[in-house]
């Protein structure tokens, strides 16, 4: 049935994103593909995907391309730091007396310098970002908020199904 189907995607997209969230620093653009391909690999396993599972395969080769993938290799090779499930409580006016506070974490935050990048990864193929635009402006928010400092901040979106070596 199409909610068995969505509960089973959704529950993947989950399992994916714990991998990512729990893969070493260096795993994230430094390592070599076949050793981040190896990490993943253990990542799914914990998370119930072991190697002689059906989707084990396909979900490591997702993750290992964005994990090794161009745009992260860049920007950790010029010695950005990457963060994890950093939490955020942003304040936003909704009228001239009333303000709502919207919490949340984003997915991965690379520190560049005095840029600031922000990816939300997406089980999806993508590969449109109009159906995240508030999520995407509230994290643009979330960064100036923490980091005052930057000059440029940058949010997208790695769409694993896709073509996820370089954010949109």
């Amino acid at each position: 049935t199409r909610q068995t189907t969505v509960s089973a995607a959704a529950d993947e997209g989950t399992r994916m994103h714990k991998v990512l969230e729990r893969l070493s620093a260096d795993a994230l653009g430094r390592l070599s593909p076949e050793a981040t391909s190896e990490a993943v690999a253990e990542g799914l396993t914990r998370e119930g995907y072991p190697e002689d599972h059906p989707r084990h395969e396909v979900l490591r080769k997702r993750i290992t391309r964005f994990a090794t993938g161009p745009w992260l290799r860049d920007v950790m090779s010029r010695g950005a730091e990457a963060r994890r499930e950093l939490s955020f409580a942003v304040e936003v006016p909704i009228g001239e007396d009333r303000r709502v506070l919207l919490r949340g974490a984003m997915d991965l935050v690379v520190v560049a310098g005095d840029e600031v990048h922000v990816v939300d990864y997406k089980r999806a193929r993508g590969p449109g970002l109009e159906p995240y635009a508030f999520q995407l402006e509230l994290y643009v928010l979330a960064a100036r908020a923490l980091f005052p400092s930057a000059r440029r901040v940058r949010a997208g979106v790695a769409f694993l199904g896709g073509d996820p070596e370089t954010p949109l």
